[in-house]
């Protein structure tokens, strides 16, 4: 885990050495008694779950709220670093989003889902910049074209979803490259489902308000 600044060092050294005493990680510094850590991979599904529970929190956050724009600040910092490694090729996300084309890798439905149900979601409301539409739309198309199938009776179905990924427990899942990648790979999984369908939601509203 990266600690933000030393205040937080307590805190972020218990969860280290309670919660994820093996986790895959790589030390990078130190901040007085406490290690300063550094995921060595970063789970796409882990970093939806996040965009999306930073929008939608502030829905129910008063506008007055003294935190509120520390909440927006960050929606925009993590949006600008989803962009980054967003796929040039096809427009969606990797399983382990910084590690690019590495061997095993693979472009996951479920992640991608999220950042662009999170990004249109937060140009609507214009928390994000109106550049995140154009990125988010380019996105959901290539959803629909990676991920989205018909088969022979007519039914639906979303491809290329992780179908679960954890940290801790019994077999102890380390939270690196390895662990993420060999994790069953699914068709129809309710991660992948449920954030399809926000993902469409958002993106039909999209152009309902802009045909009308």
């Amino acid at each position: 885990m990266r600690i933000r600044s030393p205040d937080r060092a307590t805190y972020a050294r218990r969860q280290d050495r309670l919660a994820l005493p093996r986790l895959g990680r790589e030390q990078t510094a130190t901040l007085g008694e406490s290690a300063h850590w550094v995921l060595t991979a970063f789970l796409g599904r882990a970093m939806g779950w996040y965009v999306m529970a930073l929008v939608d929190i502030l829905d129910d956050m008063p506008r007055n709220h003294p935190r509120r724009d520390e909440i927006i600040a960050i929606l925009n910092r993590t949006s600008v670093a989803l962009a980054r490694v967003q796929d040039a090729a096809t427009g969606v996300w990797n399983q382990v989003l910084d590690q690019g084309t590495r061997a095993g890798n693979y472009l996951e439905s479920s992640a991608s889902c999220m950042f662009v149900y999170a990004m249109l979601k937060g140009a609507r409301n214009n928390y994000l910049p109106s550049e995140f539409r154009t990125i988010a739309q380019r996105a959901y198309d290539g959803i629909i074209e990676q991920f989205v199938e018909v088969d022979q009776d007519g039914q639906v179905h979303l491809t290329s979803t992780c179908q679960s990924a954890g940290l801790g427990g019994t077999p102890y899942r380390d939270g690196s490259y390895e662990y993420y990648i060999h994790e069953p790979i699914v068709m129809d999984n309710h991660h992948g489902v449920g954030a399809f369908i926000l993902a469409s939601v958002e993106s039909e509203s999209r152009s309902t308000n802009r045909d009308n």
